[in-house]
């Protein structure tokens, strides 16, 4: 079995904080670009996958920036990775680059 990001015991704190906080669905979208113009891309996609199956209001979209330039300029992205956060309709919390170490405490 290949090692994911996170570590079971903090797939386990995640899954309690989820199940206790989120009260409605919570939409990721990341927008990336190819590995060679976006070192952490790929890493990211894969964090925030993992991040996603934890609980099933995290709904994860994966947007390439090249082919979704209207999505992208539509949410303010202009950079990759880059990663919007919202409920329903709104999207208001941004974020670029890989959220580990201490981000990904801030993301949570």
């Amino acid at each position: 079995m290949l090692m994911g990001f996170l570590k079971e015991k903090d797939i386990k704190y995640i899954k309690d904080l989820f199940e206790k906080n989120l009260s409605g669905d919570v939409n990721l979208i990341l927008f990336v670009d190819t590995p060679d113009k976006c070192q952490y891309c790929k890493d990211t996609v894969e964090l925030l996958t993992e991040l996603a199956n934890i609980n099933p209001k995290l709904k994860l979209t994966v947007y390439d920036i090249n082919k979704n330039q209207k999505e992208a300029k539509f949410l303010g992205v202009d950079k990759t990775p880059g990663l919007v956060i919202g409920g329903k309709k709104i999207y208001n919390v941004y974020y670029f680059g890989i959220p580990a170490g201490h981000e990904f405490a801030a993301l949570l």
